[in-house]
């Protein structure tokens, strides 16, 4: 997803000071935000999911296709 947004992905190994990695986080999380709230106005949330795993030093998304039941 960082290629979608950046152009580019960061790796930890690429950047000594984990600066840039960093803020390529948080245009990251930035770009989900905006996503989640494109599914709420279009009223599709309830159809479409993206779920955060992994864990903080190495985060994944997901997005999954909800059935409604």
């Amino acid at each position: 997803m960082q290629r979608a947004v950046d152009g580019l992905e960061t790796t930890r190994d690429m950047d000594p000071t984990g600066e840039e990695y960093a803020k390529a986080g948080h245009r990251l999380r930035k770009a989900i935000s905006k996503l989640r709230a494109a599914f709420l106005e279009a009223k599709v949330d309830d159809h479409l999911l993206i779920v955060r795993g992994g864990n903080a030093k190495f985060p994944e998304y997901t997005m999954m296709l909800r059935f409604p039941g």
